[in-house]
């Protein structure tokens, strides 16, 4: 996700909207100054806001993640690797290390084996 173009797009689709920063802000229950921020690609919106924020502009959750209107795409394909990517950057951390951890065990498992097997 690149945040500068998702911020652009965010303050194109507010003015195509007619919508002030403020107003925006007022509808989502967040400060003008949040608004600004995710224009400037300083920062996103919160998750929470997310939703909200894509029915206020009329844009959906894969057109804001890539920062531009999909029209021709395939919606299924691109909900698809956004999940993808959402595990692999929520989780991808913690199943290597569970996997770490696992073959560590396993490999200890397999040197007491091999010693029992050949020590006897």
């Amino acid at each position: 996700m690149n945040q500068e173009k998702t911020g652009k797009f965010i303050a194109e689709c507010r003015k195509q909207k007619n919508l002030t920063q403020e107003q925006l802000s007022e509808i989502l229950g967040v400060s003008s100054k949040s608004i600004s921020r995710w224009e400037n690609g300083i920062t996103l919106p919160d998750y929470t806001v997310l939703d909200s924020l894509c029915k206020a502009l009329g844009i959906s959750v894969n057109e804001f993640y890539y920062g531009e209107k999909k029209t021709d795409m395939d919606f299924e394909r691109l909900s698809e690797q956004n999940l993808r990517l959402y595990f692999r950057e929520k989780y991808g951390k913690r199943l290597r290390l569970k996997f770490a951890v696992l073959s560590g065990i396993i490999g200890m498992l397999i040197f007491i084996i091999i010693q029992l097997v050949f020590l006897r």
